[in-house]
C-alpha cells in the first residue's frame, strides 16, 4: 500500500513491481520473462481528475483507526501499532482509556500509558517475525516472561492511572530465502527489518548496476539514518559485484520509499554470491 503513494502524497503507482529494470515498454513480448508485466520507467503518475482505484488508499488511511485495536467483553487487543488514543467502554462497564506512543517501525519500542483506573485485559500482539528471546515487555518497569512470537501476550489486572506498559519488539534485520520453485526468487534473498521489506535502488548504489550486485551470506547489516524519509532506517551490507569480481557495498531502503528521487532501477530479490 505505502509503495503506491509518492512521499509527497501527490503522485502514485497504479501497480507496484518487486523489480524495475528500466527496460522500455517495447521490450514486452520479446522477452518471455516480461510478458504481461507493466514495464515502464520508474516515474509515478500525477493524480488526474477522474481516478478510480487510487482513492481507495485515502479511504484506508481515513479508516486506519478501525484496525489498531479490537475489543472483547473483558478487554482490548492490539493489532497494529502506531501513535493512538483509545477510549472505549467494555461490556463489563469498565472504560479502557489509554495512550499509545511509538516511533514504530523505525524502532520496536511501543509505550502504553493508562489514563484512568479500570480492570481489563490488555492483549499485545507479538508478530511472528519478532524473535521471542529478544522481545521484551515491562509493566511499570518490571519485566514479564514467557513471551511467544506469533501469539498474544495478555495482562489482566486492575490498572491504575499512570501505569505504563512497554513493548519492545525485535526489529533487527533478517534475510528471507527465495523459493526454488519460483523462477524469479530461485537462489535469491530478500531483506526485511521488522515488518518492512527492503529494496536496492540505483540512487543509493550509484557505483554499480544493481542487477550485477550479489548478496554475501556472511554480510552483517549496519543501520544508518535515512533522513530523506522522516528518519527511517537504511541498511548497509557487504556485497559482491559480478561484473568486476570485487566486493561492493549494498545499500537497501524500505521498499515503500523507492521512486521518490527521480527515475531509477530497483530490485527486492537479490542473487546470492
Amino acid at each position: 500500500l505505502l509503495a503506491g503513494y509518492g512521499y509527497t502524497g501527490t503522485e502514485y503507482f497504479y501497480s507496484n513491481h518487486l523489480e524495475e529494470t528500466g527496460q522500455p515498454i517495447s521490450s514486452v513480448g520479446k522477452d518471455p520473462m516480461l510478458y504481461g508485466k507493466d514495464v515502464r520507467p520508474s516515474k509515478r503518475q500525477l493524480y488526474f481528475n477522474c481516478s478510480c482505484c487510487a482513492p481507495n488508499i485515502q479511504r484506508l488511511i481515513g479508516s486506519l483507526q478501525q484496525y489498531l485495536f479490537t475489543r472483547s467483553d473483558d478487554g482490548v487487543q492490539t493489532q497494529f501499532y502506531g501513535n493512538a488514543n483509545l477510549n472505549v467502554k467494555l461490556k463489563s462497564g469498565q472504560v479502557v482509556n489509554l495512550t499509545e506512543e511509538t516511533n514504530y517501525p523505525n524502532d520496536g519500542e511501543i509505550l502504553f500509558k493508562i489514563n484512568d483506573d479500570a480492570k481489563f485485559n490488555l492483549s499485545l500482539r507479538i508478530p511472528s517475525w519478532s524473535n521471542s528471546a529478544k522481545t521484551k515487555i515491562t509493566v511499570n518497569g518490571k519485566p514479564v516472561t514467557q513471551i511467544k512470537s506469533g501469539e498474544y501476550f495478555s495482562i489482566n489486572r486492575s490498572w491504575k492511572k499512570g501505569d505504563k506498559v512497554l513493548l519492545s519488539l525485535d526489529v533487527s534485520t533478517r534475510i528471507i530465502e527465495g523459493r526454488n520453485n519460483v523462477a524469479s526468487e530461485k537462489d535469491k534473498v530478500a531483506i526485511m527489518r521488522g515488518p518492512l521489506v527492503y529494496c536496492l535502488e540505483s540512487v543509493d548504489n550509484p557505483e554499480s548496476n544493481i542487477f550485477s550486485l550479489r548478496f554475501n551470506s556472511n554480510s552483517v547489516a549496519k543501520e544508518s539514518p535515512l533522513n530523506t524519509f522522516n528518519n527511517s532506517v537504511a541498511l548497509k551490507l557487504n556485497g559482491w559485484n559480478s561484473k568486476t569480481n570485487k566486493e561492493s557495498p549494498l545499500v537497501a531502503i524500505p521498499y515503500q520509499f523507492w521512486a521518490n528521487r527521480g527515475i531509477s532501477t530497483m530490485a527486492i530479490w537479490i542473487p546470492k554470491k
